[in-house]
């Protein structure tokens, strides 16, 4: 994973980038997270979620990091936005994203365009100030 906050409070979230490991990330996150101000993620990459493998240590160090910054992320997180400019697959990822949204405690968006991405985080943005 890496996360690339040069353009906060748009975050690029990029899953299959091997750069940061899994602690290096969530350690940026909550950095992000700890700075009092909103933001949102955005993901390019597309919605076949088998890219991004994790072993089952990655996803229990997640499952635990999330459930003790739960708080935060509902505070400080306003969506998630995946890009899929696939139709059959955003409409697919639909429930995935109900799952998402409950495990994550905000909202997973997903739109067809990075145009439509920024739009969207404009618009959550505005309405946060």
């Amino acid at each position: 994973m890496l996360i690339n906050a040069s353009h906060f409070p748009r975050v690029w979230l990029h899953l299959i980038d091997k750069t940061q490991s899994t602690e290096e990330g969530f350690a940026l996150y909550l950095e992000l997270l700890e700075r009092g101000e909103s933001f949102v993620l955005l993901n390019a990459e597309g919605l076949d979620f088998s890219a991004y493998p994790q072993s089952k240590d990655e996803m229990q160090y997640v499952a635990q990091w999330r459930k003790t910054h739960r708080a935060l992320l509902r505070q400080r997180v306003l969506a998630a936005i995946f890009i899929e400019p696939d139709a059959a697959l955003r409409d697919a990822a639909q429930e995935f994203a109900v799952g998402y949204s409950k495990f994550w405690g905000y909202p997973m968006l997903i739109v067809a365009s990075e145009t439509e991405a920024l739009l969207t985080a404009d618009r959550l943005l505005s309405a946060q100030q």
